[in-house]
């Protein structure tokens, strides 16, 4: 019974197959190569890994487009084990197909148990791409292992953030971005020790997963960081900050340059937000009052986002200070009321 129900899924895999190579207007060996397949039973992984010999790429893609609409566990193992001693664009080709298998649910469920053999799992044998220098392959391989979802390859795309080439660790923080798991421990972990450009992409792993609990590492990176690393750390800080950084984020709005200013208001809007509205203002103007009148003004946006009457009041007092800077703030604070 299983083999009809395996024969009757190559005929209706074939069909479609065929029709969408003719619509195509791919060439007859492509047409043959799908009369072959379609008849090959259970000798398919047979013929794909021939196939996969090809060198027009063309071929190739469409045998895995083939393979696609059949694809079981032998496939995707014999098709796994070729791509370890393939060429470039070959080993290419097989990764790109694996990430788009792998945004099925039902065929991520198998390729992510997958073994090769005893001692090589599927998500293995594509981490083993990412050792060599053909930056293509690498980038194929991180979608593949985004694609797969296994959180055990977190800790190795994180490790890509201390590469020089920039390129990599780019598509390393989308391949990291991309997994549900918790990512924040191994990026962080990995920021000492990575580049600028492998630093700013952490922070921005984190920030984007709201990895609150890595703050003080961030606030590291403001301190001692370079002109782009502390940049993009100012940026992060509003989606990582808690009440619990009040007073160490305040103390930082009034003695950091006025460029990073709108950063730190930011922050602490988001540092404030788990408090009522009422609270929020005693917070605030409990700190304007130690911060006294020349610091004054830097809390008027944060006052703002409280949006509550008592707040208006205080502000509208700042149009009427002698000092423009302070005319200013208050000036952009009511417009956000």
């Amino acid at each position: 019974m299983k083999k009809i129900i395996y024969s009757a899924a190559l005929i209706f895999c074939s069909m479609t197959f065929f029709v969408q190579m003719i619509s195509a207007g791919t060439d007859s060996r492509i047409v043959a190569l799908q009369s072959t397949l379609s008849n090959a039973g259970n000798k398919i992984s047979k013929h794909l890994v021939k196939a996969m010999k090809d060198e027009s790429a063309e071929y190739r893609n469409a045998a895995l487009e083939f393979a696609s609409s059949c694809a079981n566990e032998q496939i995707y193992i014999d098709l796994l084990k070729y791509m370890q001693k393939a060429p470039a664009t070959v080993k290419i080709d097989i990764l790109n197909w694996i990430a788009k298998e792998a945004a099925d649910p039902e065929k991520k469920n198998i390729l992510k148990p997958l073994e090769l053999r005893f001692d090589l799992t599927a998500r293995e044998a594509v981490v083993n791409q990412l050792n060599g220098g053909d930056y293509p392959v690498k980038a194929a391989a991180m979608k593949a292992l985004a694609g797969m979802g296994d959180e055990k390859s977190i800790p190795t795309l994180a490790a890509l953030l201390r590469e020089p080439e920039e390129p990599v660790i780019l598509l390393a923080r989308e391949a990291l971005l991309s997994f549900p798991g918790n990512v924040a421990q191994p990026v962080a972990r990995i920021i000492p020790h990575a580049t600028d450009a492998g630093k700013i992409a952490a922070v921005e792993v984190l920030a984007a997963r709201k990895a609150s609990p890595h703050i003080h590492t961030v606030f590291e990176l403001i301190r001692s960081g370079s002109a782009e690393v502390k940049h993009a750390s100012y940026i992060a800080l509003k989606d990582l900050a808690t009440f619990n950084q009040w007073v160490i984020l305040c103390g930082m709005l009034e003695s950091s340059e006025s460029q990073f200013t709108p950063y730190l208001q930011e922050a602490l809007i988001t540092a404030i937000s788990s408090q009522s509205p009422a609270e929020q203002v005693t917070v605030i103007t409990n700190r304007m009052r130690q911060a006294g009148e020349k610091n004054k003004y830097l809390y008027y946006k944060v006052l703002a986002s409280t949006g509550v009457d008592e707040a208006f009041a205080i502000i509208r007092q700042g149009l009427d200070d002698l000092d423009p800077v302070t005319q200013k703030a208050a000036r952009e604070a009511l417009a956000i009321l």
